[in-house]
Order: structure tokens, then C-alpha cells, then sequence
């Protein structure tokens, strides 16, 4: 989830109508993130995460207040949810936010929680779990955007699913006689990287028949 949950994060606080200031606002946000907003190194290095005396590698109290600050007197707008992994039972833990005028107590840290990649950051303990990045069990959930739809009355052949990946692309066809370790190697990155970005989307169609996406 990580990037893809603070990308909707971003748009969920702009009304319906209003994408042209999310596209604005995101990428003016993104263009100005320098790393230093995004995590810093524990007293020691990362050699204090390698050893035990932190619970991650890296320190992301900056990500937390640059989301607190970024959502600063801003409120959910439209339906939103957030794909999290509890790292002691391997379940995928969806939290599910609607629009309100009032602040949600808990978004910063589901967010947080959903950037967690896993022994990089620190996760988040709680509800009794110990939350990472839903990325480690799914990359794209797609479930939760069709749910949200059927909620909102939609029947399936309505509901369009939108879905921007930053990586893999189309497999070529190959002659594999001449291949050797290294060519092997290569080409099993490439299928890897190909279903590490396409898997979810391709996965979950067959279970959405009408959905259009």
C-alpha cells in the first residue's frame, strides 16, 4: 500500500468534483517530499535497528508529521480505505473510512500503519495487532474499491475500477534452448516483476465479471 494508500489518502480529503485540485495538490506535495520528511536515522545508525535496539531500521516520526501537517483542518470526503497486514497472524485488516466534517482520531495512524514496509519502519501496535504495510500481502485491493461501490448502490456493470502501476510491463515471447544461469536469472526477475505488478489486478478480475476495468 505504502505510496498508493497516501496518494488516496490525499484525494479522499477533495470533494467529488474537485480532481483537478487533487491533481494540484498531489503533485505539488510529491515534487516538494525531500527523504528527510520521510524517515531519519535512530541514535546509532541503522546498525540500532540491525541489533535490536530499535524496532526498524529507519525512524518515520517525520512522515507522521508531515501527514499530520498535510491533513491539517482537512476532513474525509468521500469513501476511503485503507489495506493493512497484521505481522503476528498474516491477515489482511482493512480499515474503512466515510465522509464526515469531523476529523477521524485514527486516520494518521492507519496511514502510518499502511506505510509500515516491513523491519524499514517501525509498525504500528494496535486494536491487539502489530500492523505493517498491507503491500505484503496485497499490493492492489481491489475488493475494497468494488464493496465501496455495491455500498453506494452501484451494480457491478457501473462500477468502473481505475488502477495506475508504476511497474512491470508486457512479457515478451523468447527462445529459451540457449539460455544459461545469468539469462535465467534475468528471466525470472522479469516474470517476477511483471506479476509483482500485474498479479492483484489479473488475480481478482475473474471474481468481478461485470466490473469494467
Amino acid at each position: 500500500m505504502s505510496a498508493g494508500t497516501l496518494n488516496g489518502a490525499a484525494l479522499a480529503v477533495f470533494k467529488p468534483g474537485q480532481e483537478k485540485e487533487y491533481v494540484e495538490f498531489s503533485m505539488n506535495l510529491w515534487k516538494s517530499i525531500k527523504a528527510s520528511d520521510i524517515f531519519k536515522y535512530w541514535t546509532g545508525g541503522i546498525a540500532t535497528g540491525i541489533i535490536g535496539l530499535a524496532p526498524s531500521l529507519l525512524n518515520n516520526d517525520p512522515l507522521r508529521q508531515l501527514i499530520t501537517k498535510v491533513l491539517d483542518g482537512k476532513t474525509i470526503q468521500r469513501k476511503f480505505s485503507v489495506g493493512t497486514c497484521d505481522a503476528n497472524t498474516a491477515e489482511y485488516v482493512v480499515y474503512d473510512y466515510e465522509p464526515s466534517e469531523t476529523k477521524h482520531a485514527d486516520l494518521i495512524e492507519t496511514l502510518i500503519a499502511s506505510a509500515a514496509i516491513d523491519g524499514v519502519f517501525p509498525p504500528v501496535l494496535r486494536d491487539g495487532r502489530t500492523l505493517v504495510d498491507g503491500g505484503s500481502i496485497w499490493n492492489t485491493n481491489i475488493p475494497s474499491a468494488v464493496q465501496n461501490c455495491r455500498e453506494l448502490g452501484y451494480d457491478d456493470k457501473d462500477i468502473i475500477i481505475d488502477y495506475i502501476l508504476c511497474g512491470g510491463k508486457e512479457i515478451a515471447e523468447r527462445e529459451t534452448e540457449d539460455f544459461h544461469a545469468f539469462k535465467h536469472l534475468l528471466n525470472a526477475w522479469e516474470i517476477r516483476s511483471f506479476y509483482g505488478a500485474m498479479g492483484d489486478v489479473e488475480r481478482t478480475k475473474p471474481f468481478y465479471p461485470e466490473v469494467n476495468f
